[in-house]
């Protein structure tokens, strides 16, 4: 009888561990133009599809303030239009600086040192490192973007963006990143460490950099959800990952009002947990933690590969332990997408099925059968 008792609670515990409430499902990085290979499908299968409650497009920096103070945004909003015309709702994923290589998406002017004295600072401080190894020129590394010349400039932008979609209908949340892309992770970390005195890269620096940001986003008083990003930081000396910057990042988040979330959602999430070790970020523990009181996001660590060549996995295995775990926005990119709801799609006769099945089930939420 009691064994009959304890297999019927963890039935009923789990059950009600996966009775969720809906999910919003959002393409993420759609593409923007014809000249893209997933134009066609994207818009004969994607768009229009009423599983996919929103579109993420990438805002650049660079790309709407083409002059120094002058923001022009006609361009990425003649992009929009497409989507706000099939009802789409639009969560805009702001990036300050490229996801490595070169960098081509912080504006000129923030390097140079007439910049830097109108904000009574030295010249911004530059690293290249192995992920920015940059093109010879001195803007096209990763920027200490804690620094005045950075975060001065970075504030404008992020003003002018707030005023340019305030009471917009469409705008569903904004994401502004603080480092490389919309993320929130300090790439070039043991690079940055090495400037000069008090530049040099540390923990408090960071979190007090992430703190003002987000503090400094609250007091523009936002007429749409803000999110922002958690992430772990390399311990190179101890040969981990120090999850803490999450814990203090989602803290600052909900403290100011921001949904937050985690950009590295992927397959080894669901083994960590299992083996009672953090999910990438810790996403997973801060996602009960703050479970009902802010909107909490995931976004794959990169497009999957069907057939197991990267670290993603399967959305037919992620989504459902996504949905387990609290998460309500789920932010798949495109060719992800066209897997589960492009019949012509290579790996849509073996995947197509049971992926469109996590997604149903996902906004509709409830548990996968």
């Amino acid at each position: 009888m009691k064994r009959l008792v304890a297999v019927l609670f963890l039935f009923v515990s789990s059950a009600s561990v996966l009775a969720q409430q809906k999910v919003q499902i959002n393409a993420l990085f759609p593409p923007n133009g014809p000249g893209n290979k997933l134009w066609s499908d994207f818009n004969q299968y994607v768009l229009k599809d009423s599983l996919i409650d929103g579109m993420n497009p990438a805002l650049d920096w660079a790309t709407a303030e083409h002059r120094q103070g002058e923001y022009d945004f006609s361009e990425f909003d003649r992009g929009l239009k497409r989507y706000y015309d099939v009802g789409k709702k639009v969560n805009i994923i702001v990036r300050p600086v490229s996801n490595g290589g070169v960098n081509h998406i912080t504006p000129d002017y923030v390097f140079s040192e007439k910049w830097a004295q109108s904000v009574g600072a030295p010249p911004l401080d530059v690293v290249t490192c192995r992920a920015y190894q940059g093109d010879g020129s001195r803007e096209s590394g990763f920027p200490a973007v804690y620094e005045a010349p950075f975060k001065t400039a970075y504030k404008k932008f992020i003003a002018a963006v707030l005023a340019h979609y305030a009471n917009d209908p469409h705008i569903g949340y904004i994401r502004f990143g603080l480092a490389v892309g919309g993320e929130a992770f300090a790439w070039c970390s043991d690079d940055l460490k090495a400037l000069r005195g008090q530049n040099g890269f540390s923990k408090s620096r960071w979190l007090e950099y992430v703190e003002e940001m987000d503090a400094y986003e609250e007091s523009l008083h936002p007429t749409m959800q803000l999110m922002a990003a958690i992430n772990e930081q390399r311990d190179n000396a101890h040969d981990s990952w120090d999850m803490s910057y999450a814990d203090e990042e989602a803290k600052m988040a909900v403290a100011h009002g921001q949904g937050f979330g985690c950009q590295g959602w992927q397959r080894s999430d669901i083994d960590a947990y299992a083996a009672g070790k953090p999910c990438t970020s810790d996403w997973c523990a801060l996602f009960e933690k703050y479970t009902g009181k802010v909107p909490l996001e995931l976004q794959q660590a990169g497009p999957s590969d069907p057939n197991g060549g990267n670290r993603t996995g399967l959305m037919s295995e992620i989504i459902p332990f996504a949905v387990a775990h609290h998460a309500t926005i789920l932010e798949i990119y495109v060719p992800d997408l066209h897997v589960a709801l492009v019949p012509g799609h290579p790996a849509h006769g073996q995947y197509g099925e049971a992926w469109r099945r996590a997604m149903v089930n996902a906004h509709q939420g409830r548990a996968s059968k």
